[in-house]
């Protein structure tokens, strides 16, 4: 699931937020 959510950020700009990536990732963690 982590793969797919920076497969999904690698089509955005090279200057990734990284703590709202991280965010991200835990809402979706919350989902399972």
């Amino acid at each position: 699931m982590l793969l797919a959510i920076a497969t999904s950020h690698n089509n955005l700009p090279k200057q990734i937020d990284l703590e709202s990536l991280y965010r991200t990732a835990a809402a979706h963690l919350k989902n399972i």
